[in-house]
C-alpha cells in the first residue's frame, strides 16, 4: 500500500493534485461577482480545501477504516466540487479555459483517490502469498494460448517521406494512433537537423488538441520542437459529437535552407524523441507505450525556378476569421499588484493564432497576450482585442467599460445654468424691493 512507504502526506500524488487544484479554484474565484463571495465562492473553496485537509488527516491515521473514512470523505468533496464547477460554468462565472483546467484536474483527482481507496481495500498480502503459485501456474498455461494486449499508441508524421528542393517551404503533421485505446495527454518532442531544415512556424489548426499545458515551442539553435497538449474527455479515435475529427495533432512548416556548395542528394530526418509520451484517460495517468515512427526526405540540388510553397497555399485557403470570444476585466492581487487587467483566448482552426492587438479607447493598438495591463486604470475607455490568425484572417471583439466616463460636459452646463438662474434671481428680488 502506497502510505506505508511514504514518509508524509505531501509524497502523496493525489495529495499535490488536490493542493495544486485548491490554489487553481482560489485565483479562479477571486474573479467571481462579489455577491457569491457567501455562495458559490466559499462552496467552491470549503470543497476544495476539504479534499487535500482529509487526504492529509486520512494518511496520519493508522487504522484502515480511519483511513478510508477520510479518503471517502475526500472523495465525496470531489464529487461536491465538480458539481459546483458545473453550475458555475452554466451561470458564466467560469469562462471556458478556466473550466476546462477545473474540470479537468477535479476528475483527475477523484479518479486518483478512487484508486487509492480501492487500493487500501485490496485482499491482505497474506491472501495473496497463499494463491500467487497457483496463478503463476494457470497464467504459464494460458500465456501461449491467448494473445496479450499492451496500451499502445503510434505517434508518426504525414508525409513520411518526400523529396524537396533547397528553398521549398513544405508542411509535416503530426498525428497519433490511439490503437482502439483513448488517450488525453500527449507530449512531444521533435528533433530535426537544423543544419539542413528550418522550422518556421508551428500550427494548432484541426488540431484534436485543445488545452496547451505547454504551447508550441520552437528551439531552432537545437533543432527540437516541443509541447504538451490535452483533450478534454479523451480521444478514442474520434471526438464526442464529431466523429469526423481527424487525428492531428499539428503542423510543423519546414523550410528547406540553401547550400550553394551541394552537388548530391542529402537525407534528413524528422523524429519524435524517446522523451515523447502519451498519457491514457484511465484517471491514473498511466503513460502507453508509444511507437515512434521517423519521417525521412530527400534534399535535392539545385534551385527549382519555381519554389514549392505548400504552407503559403495552405494559407491562401483560410479566409475563415478566428473564433468569437468574450474580454473579462479582472482585478488580482497576486498579479501586476493588484492593478486592472483584461483576460482573452481564442482559437482558429485552420491556420491557428497568430498574434492579437489590444486598443484601448483613442489609443493606438499594441500587440500583446492575455492576461494584459490596462493602461487605463480609470476604466473609462472602450476596450478593443483584435485575434490575427496566420492567414491574416481577423476578428475584432470590443468591450465596453465597467465604469462610465464622468459627463463633464452635461455637469458643466447645469453649473452654467444654475448660476446664470441664480442671478436672474437675485436681480429680479432687487428689483422688487426697489419698487417697493
Amino acid at each position: 500500500m502506497e502510505t506505508k512507504k511514504l514518509q508524509s502526506f505531501k509524497d502523496l500524488n493525489v495529495w499535490q493534485k488536490s493542493s495544486d487544484l485548491a490554489v487553481l479554484v482560489y485565483k479562479t474565484t477571486e474573479r467571481f461577482l462579489r455577491s457569491e463571495l457567501y455562495g458559490l465562492t466559499n462552496q467552491l473553496r470549503r470543497a476544495v480545501i476539504s479534499i487535500s485537509s482529509n487526504i492529509a488527516e486520512g494518511f496520519k491515521r493508522n487504522h484502515k477504516k480511519e483511513k478510508l473514512q477520510f479518503y471517502n470523505i475526500a472523495y465525496g468533496s470531489a464529487a461536491e466540487l465538480e458539481s459546483q464547477i458545473e453550475i458555475s460554468y452554466k451561470l458564466g462565472y467560469l469562462a471556458e479555459q478556466d473550466y476546462q483546467k477545473l474540470i479537468l484536474l477535479t476528475i483527475e483527482v477523484a479518479k486518483m483517490l478512487d484508486g487509492l481507496i480501492k487500493s487500501i481495500n485490496k485482499f491482505p498480502k497474506s491472501y495473496i502469498l497463499n494463491s500467487i503459485f497457483f496463478f503463476i501456474f494457470l497464467y504459464s498455461i494460458f500465456y501461449i494460448l491467448t494473445p496479450t494486449y499492451t496500451f499502445a499508441a503510434v505517434l508518426y508524421f504525414d508525409p513520411a517521406e518526400g523529396n524537396y528542393y533547397q528553398g521549398d517551404t513544405f508542411i509535416v503533421d503530426l498525428r497519433i494512433d490511439a490503437e482502439e485505446e483513448c488517450v488525453n495527454t500527449v507530449e512531444a518532442n521533435l528533433g530535426f537537423s537544423q543544419d539542413i531544415l528550418e522550422a518556421i512556424d508551428f500550427s494548432t489548426g484541426n488540431s484534436i488538441l485543445s488545452i496547451w499545458m505547454a504551447s508550441p515551442f520552437i528551439e531552432q539553435s537545437s533543432g527540437t520542437v516541443s509541447f504538451i497538449g490535452g483533450i478534454p474527455g479523451g480521444y478514442c479515435g474520434v471526438l464526442p459529437g464529431d466523429p469526423g475529427k481527424s487525428n492531428l495533432l499539428g503542423k510543423i512548416i519546414f523550410q528547406v535552407k540553401k547550400d550553394p556548395i551541394q552537388q548530391e542528394p542529402k537525407i534528413t530526418k524528422v523524429q519524435f524523441l524517446d522523451s515523447s509520451k502519451v498519457l491514457l484517460n484511465d484517471g491514473s495517468g498511466t503513460q502507453a507505450q508509444v511507437t515512434l515512427k521517423d519521417a525521412v526526405f530527400t534534399i535535392l540540388s539545385g534551385i527549382p525556378k519555381v519554389p514549392l510553397n505548400q504552407w503559403q497555399e495552405e494559407l491562401e485557403k483560410d479566409t475563415i476569421p478566428p473564433e468569437s470570444f468574450e474580454i473579462e476585466i479582472n482585478k488580482d492581487p497576486s498579479i501586476f499588484d493588484g492593478k486592472y487587467f483584461i483576460a482573452f483566448q481564442t482559437q482558429d482552426k485552420q491556420s491557428g493564432i497568430d498574434y492579437y492587438e489590444i486598443q484601448e479607447g483613442k489609443r493606438d493598438w499594441k500587440r500583446g497576450d492575455s492576461p494584459y495591463l490596462l493602461e487605463d486604470q480609470g476604466r473609462t475607455s472602450i476596450i478593443k482585442v483584435k485575434a490575427v490568425d496566420k492567414a491574416g484572417n481577423e476578428r475584432i471583439i470590443e468591450k465596453e467599460s465597467s465604469k462610465k466616463p464622468i459627463p463633464w460636459t452635461i455637469i458643466i452646463v447645469i453649473l452654467i445654468s444654475a448660476g446664470i438662474g441664480y442671478l436672474l434671481y437675485k436681480k429680479l428680488k432687487w428689483s422688487h424691493s426697489k419698487q417697493n
